[in-house]
């Protein structure tokens, strides 16, 4: 099935989501926002509504990490076998059937895509992610006034150092598809429509 794009259409679409919304201006936030609260650490008032702020955080974070490593295993497929994606290849893949599926792939290239210290970085985001959806608020939830539980607080500044650990991760792999775009001449607008249909 051929896909039939406008890319101009796509870029100006892009670029006008990018100016309502600026990933740099988000990211840069939300460092300004996590190093002012480790600076403050003793000021800093440890409560549930900033934990689910920050946990909230980490999961967009990760999703975006999520599709970022999706589009760049397109970008790969694509400048490596130099025929058309079909997204439903790797649509329900996790983030870490993902991250498998990129070293894989880039067996295939002169350069790795990532270093093993970030691929071993990426495989702890997977498992920390999953940790803190699926288990980290029962460690603290069904315990008397649990905010000030020193079970609470552990959490707290697990997801804390977490958030710090994902963003940083995120500006690599975002600067990496970017990277991969240019290198190939694939336009995001067209990876983005194959990801998104």
């Amino acid at each position: 099935m051929a896909i039939d794009i406008d890319l101009n259409k796509l870029d100006k679409l892009i670029k006008d989501h990018h100016k309502k919304c600026n990933q740099d201006d988000v990211y840069e936030y939300m460092i300004n926002k996590n190093n002012k609260q480790l600076d403050n650490a003793n000021e800093f008032e440890i409560d549930y509504d900033e934990f689910k702020r920050i946990v909230g955080e980490i999961i967009c974070i990760c999703q975006i990490i999520e599709l970022d490593l999706k589009l760049i295993y397109a970008c790969l497929y694509l400048s490596i076998f130099k025929k058309k994606f079909k997204y439903s290849s790797n649509n329900n893949w996790t983030l870490g059937e993902t991250i498998t599926q990129i070293e894989n792939i880039q067996k295939k290239l002169p350069e790795p895509v990532f270093s093993k210290d970030q691929y071993s970085k990426l495989y702890r985001i997977t498992s920390e992610r999953n940790n803190i959806t699926h288990t980290l608020v029962k460690s603290f939830s069904y315990l008397d006034d649990f905010v000030n539980s020193m079970e609470f607080k552990t959490a707290f500044n697990r997801i804390n150092n977490f958030s710090q650990q994902v963003l940083n991760l995120h500006k690599i792999i975002q600067e990496k598809r970017v990277q991969l775009c240019k290198e190939n001449d694939i336009p995001f607008s067209f990876l983005n429509k194959i990801i998104n249909g």
